[in-house]
């Protein structure tokens, strides 16, 4: 009885363990599954395999939904991503890219990488679009044979992070293998800022062939800019003019003693060298600086290449004729004899050195700037009288004005009317500083004279305004006495008639 019992008691006890047991291994087995089926993050591989990435089939690809782009960044635009394309042949490749050189992490996952497939360079139609993040590889498969393909990389930040404007398009062509032997096929065009990298499969016997590569900026092919002979199966990194589209004409070539070897057919495609654009120069100001004007501006960083300013500089009352043009190397320039003019006109851009093709020239800023200004006080005529030695000569007398200096000299003007006109027989005159009065000779008895005189500043000065004329004074020259007339008396003893 005891024995039941206790067979009984032990086996509850052993069922209540292996529910025990049970229970917790179908928790690990939950946290197990669990963990497996999550996806990795930021490891830079998904789906298929962690070496190539996602696996995309282009006969049931169809286009992903882009991201919502967030144009409100204050960093600049992102820098394209970079990419390579490995195991290329005649239906699948893999791509891998690069984040942007400028990019750095933040709370919210990014950045967004787009990557679009197309047959044509103006990607019009498109085989394939999709936004990457937390990835850096794709591979692709049922491409088609022998068919050159255009593939774009463009990066944006991903929506609610302000920091960076999208990037500019980053484009790889490549062809994919072909059966033919009679064209080429399988060649890989890398463009970078200023270049171009080229690569095609080596060849099956190197000493009896050669690649001839020819490049054109039309694509009639009319004009060859650049060509090429080489036994390699790559060119690294050849200099262009950036923000250019070219055609390359790509040929195999027996070598001279090959004589049973037969040229290919030409394999010609377009390929678009991007330029970086210089940011344009920021904070860009004006000052006096003693008795010159001074223009700085902050540096550019933003370059991959030899870099200069250029200033063009204007002045007048239109702001249209030309001071000077400048290429500097600093970010700042004195203006001689600043004072001659009374505004400026800065057009001020960032360049390239010669030879420098990875970058472009800024946009251009521009700034206004008027030189401070003095206006004097008018003088205060005294008087106007005539000569006691000579009645035709008028002297006019006058004070300084209250707020004189170093610069100061007097315009003066006396005339017969007071107009002032041209036509007045106006006289004008310019005195020194330190001259207080003027004599006018050649007055014309009879007439009136109207003076006034102001305060100028010295010549090709404009910092110093003209003052307003002084009020003007009149005086009459008294006209001469007149004749008196003889008499006659006819009853005049002693008159008598000639």
């Amino acid at each position: 009885m005891v024995k039941k019992f206790l067979d009984k008691k032990h086996s509850k006890a052993s069922n209540r363990d292996m529910k025990d047991i049970l229970f917790l291994f179908g928790v690990i087995l939950m946290l197990l599954i669990g963990s497996c089926s999550s996806e990795p993050q930021n490891s830079g591989s998904a789906g298929k395999n962690d070496e190539k990435g996602k696996q995309i089939d282009l006969a049931n690809a169809g286009s992903a939904e882009s991201l919502p782009v967030n144009l409100d960044g204050t960093g600049g635009p992102l820098d394209p991503p970079m990419g390579d394309i490995d195991d290329l042949n005649e239906t699948s490749m893999v791509v891998t890219w690069a984040n942007p050189a400028n990019w750095f992490p933040a709370n919210i996952p990014g950045p967004i990488v787009k990557l679009e497939l197309s047959y044509k360079q103006d990607f019009e139609e498109i085989l394939f679009s999709r936004d990457f993040v937390g990835e850096n590889n794709a591979s692709f498969v049922n491409l088609a044979p022998g068919a050159t393909h255009f593939m774009r990389l463009s990066a944006y930040a991903p929506e609610g992070d302000k920091r960076f404007l999208p990037s500019k398009h980053n484009v790889i062509v490549f062809s994919t293998h072909s059966d033919s032997i009679s064209e080429p096929s399988g060649i890989i065009i890398k463009p970078d800022f200023g270049s171009v990298s080229i690569e095609w499969p080596p060849p099956d016997s190197q000493d009896l062939f050669e690649y001839s590569l020819d490049f054109y900026e039309e694509e009639e092919l009319a004009t060859r800019i650049h060509s090429l002979l080489t036994k390699q199966n790559s060119v690294e990194n050849l200099p262009l003019p950036s923000n250019k589209t070219y055609w390359l004409q790509f040929r195999i070539l027996p070598v001279a003693d090959n004589v049973k070897g037969l040229a290919s057919l030409p394999f010609v495609t377009q390929f678009f060298v991007p330029g970086n654009q210089l940011a344009s120069p920021e904070n860009i100001a004006a000052e006096m600086v003693g008795e010159e004007v001074k223009v700085s501006w902050q540096s550019v960083t933003n370059n991959l290449g030899p870099m200069a300013y250029h200033l063009d500089v204007f002045t007048g009352e239109e702001l249209n004729d030309l001071y000077g043009n400048f290429r500097l190397g600093e970010t700042s320039r004195e203006m001689e004899d600043s004072k001659a003019y009374a505004s400026f006109s800065f057009e001020l851009r960032a360049v390239p050195k010669a030879g420098n093709l990875k970058d472009m020239k800024s946009e251009l800023v521009s700034l206004r700037f008027d030189l401070p200004t003095f206006s004097f006080t008018p003088p205060l005529v005294k008087a106007l009288a005539p000569s006691p030695e000579d009645p035709t000569m008028l002297t006019a007398t006058w004070e300084a004005p209250e707020n004189a200096n170093q610069n100061l000299r007097y315009e003066m003007e006396i005339a017969e009317d007071g107009n002032f006109s041209l036509d007045s027989a106006v006289d004008q005159r310019i005195e020194a500083a330190e001259i207080t009065k003027g004599e006018f000779t050649g007055r014309e008895p009879g007439k009136t004279y109207y003076f006034r005189i102001r305060a100028i500043g010295r010549e090709r000065d404009a910092s110093h305004l003209p003052s307003e004329w002084s009020n003007v004074l009149t005086f009459a020259i008294p006209a001469p006495p007149t004749p008196k007339p003889v008499e006659f008396n006819a009853t005049d003893e002693k008159a008598s008639l000639p």
